[in-house]
């Protein structure tokens, strides 16, 4: 088990790396993360980019947009908890959506996220936000081929449940290859990318699930 690449830093020694395939939001999250007084910023449009960017030069942040082509959001979190990417296993993720569903949720805590954000955001919520991930100190640990959040998985798994007894589990099932390698970013059905080598939502300081 271990912690995640940025725990315990202060926000002057984050390297972050954001991914937004919208102009707008890159800017904000640029303006906003520059003003926080974070070491440096990187910002990319799409996640295919921004993950060769981060196996060449690790970061210890990740910030990323959930909606987004080829690769989502969820699919990004995916690639980067998978063991063939191990240099990347440790990064928090922050995943940004304007569309906190239980379905987004679910999908966010099953790829490996660390928390959410919605959007529209201040830059104190987004402080805020990113101060709550530097204190977490859930540790990570190498499940099959992926790494997963030490104490997530009872989430995961009662919603695995309640899809077996005829519930929605949290959403309806589709066919995802988050679980399993592919060899390049699809359409946007499954645009999974592993390596070829109450209703839940996230309010406040904390999961609510």
């Amino acid at each position: 088990m271990f912690h995640h690449s940025a725990y315990g830093l202060p926000l002057a020694d984050l390297d972050v790396v954001a991914v937004d395939d919208s102009r707008a939001g890159q800017v904000i999250l640029k303006t906003m993360l520059e003003d926080l007084g974070v070491a440096r910023v990187r910002i990319f449009g799409s996640g295919p980019a921004a993950l060769s960017d981060m196996l060449a030069e690790p970061p210890n942040f990740l910030i990323t947009d959930w909606q987004m082509e080829p690769m989502d959001g969820c699919d990004l979190v995916a690639a980067i908890r998978h063991v063939a990417y191990r240099v990347l296993n440790p990064l928090p993720v922050l995943l940004v959506t304007a569309f906190a569903t239980r379905n987004f949720v679910a999908d966010a805590v099953e790829v490996g996220a660390t928390h959410i954000l919605t959007k529209p955001f201040s830059a104190q919520t987004l402080r805020r936000r990113i101060e709550w991930i530097l204190a977490d100190d859930r540790p990570l640990v190498q499940r099959g081929n992926r790494v997963r959040i030490v104490g997530m998985d009872k989430v995961t798994g009662a919603r695995a449940a309640a899809a077996s007894a005829g519930g929605d589990g949290g959403r309806a099932e589709v066919p995802s290859m988050r679980s399993q390698p592919v060899r390049a970013p699809a359409a946007r059905a499954v645009a999974s990318v592993a390596p070829e080598t109450a209703t839940p939502r996230a309010e406040g300081d904390k999961w609510e699930i």
